[in-house]
């Protein structure tokens, strides 16, 4: 299986280079150097070049392609032939991110989107992980920033920098509600919205929550049961 999902990436990075040609134009900016050589740490929501898709503003799909999200500027950044391209954000909506998981080593795909509405103090080209898209929404922002740290050495003080990355969620029962922020714990939940403690008290009393994935369930869980 390991080997499969591998075949199955290298074609699809093999086949998206000839998917670039028509990224590049009005909007978008060149990377010509290293954005950050003094500070430790990643901007990146990822690391490494990941396999992904966009979707522009007419809603023209560019697939196979290699993308990295920077976390810090909010920027979309793709991988053209070896040239590191800032995407322009307002002309591309949403993208996608895809790679194989390190335990199940199945294909996971993430969904990214801009444009948010509802959602106080949210700048309209900032990019929210999709979650949960429906009936209830929960969209996650992840943001990158900079932790200025002083250290004693026998030669004084010394200030370093490094990244610190942080996500918050944020979460709406209906198309027509301002979305709220929610944390990863039932208190959370229960003070934040109306309706769910009957729920959670009643049927998932014994149901933990400290992932994100436990968060996705109880949130779906109490939507489809709210009577």
């Amino acid at each position: 299986m390991k080997l499969l999902c591998i075949s199955i990436f290298c074609f699809v990075f093999i086949d998206g280079i000839a998917q670039l040609q028509n990224i590049q134009g009005a909007g978008n900016e060149v990377l010509k150097k290293n954005k950050y050589d003094d500070i430790e740490g990643s901007v990146y929501l990822y690391d490494d070049w990941r396999s992904g898709s966009m979707v522009d503003s007419k809603g023209n799909v560019f697939p196979n392609l290699f993308l990295k999200y920077d976390a810090y500027k909010g920027n979309l950044e793709l991988n053209k032939s070896g040239v590191t391209i800032v995407v322009d954000k307002l002309n591309h909506p949403s993208f996608t991110i895809s790679y194989i998981d390190e335990i199940d080593k199945t294909i996971k795909t993430e969904t990214f989107k801009n444009g948010i509405s509802n959602l106080p103090n949210a700048d309209i080209g900032e990019y929210f992980q999709v979650l949960i898209e429906g009936k209830i929404e929960l969209i996650k922002r992840v943001k990158t920033s900079i932790l200025e740290e002083n250290s004693t050495t026998y030669g004084g003080q010394t200030k370093t920098k490094r990244f610190v990355k942080k996500a918050t969620y944020f979460f709406r029962p209906d198309a027509n509600s301002t979305f709220i922020e929610i944390g990863i714990s039932k208190k959370s939940i229960i003070s934040s919205i109306p309706g769910y403690e009957t729920i959670i008290k009643k049927d998932l009393s014994k149901r933990k929550i400290k992932t994100e994935a436990d968060l996705v369930f109880i949130l779906n869980y109490c939507s489809e049961n709210l009577k």
